[in-house]
């Protein structure tokens, strides 16, 4: 149930999550001088991509809380 948050500077990005279960909406168009947040529910390994930037990924590791 955590949220994770995106900052986006004067250059523009967008979040677009893999196609996985549990995965929150992708964030779309070109974002700049923002803050996102996504938040997952699922304990797992989300990754995603820069649709505006190829080849620049990441992934949110989620984990079962105690």
């Amino acid at each position: 149930g955590a949220t994770v948050r995106w900052g986006f500077s004067t250059v523009g990005h967008s979040v677009i999550f893999d196609a996985v279960a549990g995965r929150p909406a992708d964030i779309l168009g070109v974002n700049t001088s923002v803050i996102i947040g996504r938040t997952f529910t699922t304990a797992g390994d989300y990754g995603y991509e820069c649709g505006i930037h190829p080849g620049m990924r990441g992934t949110v590791h989620v984990v079962a809380g105690t």
